[in-house]
């Protein structure tokens, strides 16, 4: 476990196969890593997210938009589609 930030940031470098000062060169240049599609990307591909350290969410916005699009289930309509009187 990390005990400091030196050691979290080893830690990440390790978890993505890269030594510390790869890991630090990419995230200097603006780059961060998908953890859902295992890529690098530019930090702008990140949506939004105030309750992380980071501010941004841990997966881009591409991934998680085919996450979403592949759990979205459509349902038949319940109600059929009212007609308006002729007049």
């Amino acid at each position: 476990m990390a005990g400091n930030h030196v050691g979290a940031l080893r830690r990440l470098a390790n978890q993505n196969g890269l030594s510390l000062e790869e890991f630090r060169a990419r995230t200097e240049a603006g780059l961060k890593w998908c953890y859902g599609c295992d890529a690098w990307h530019e930090r702008a591909a990140f949506g939004k997210d105030p309750t992380r350290s980071g501010g941004v969410s841990p997966i881009c916005r591409a991934k998680r938009n085919e996450r979403q699009r592949g759990l979205y289930v459509r349902r038949a309509r319940t109600k059929p589609r009212v007609q308006e009187w002729p007049r």
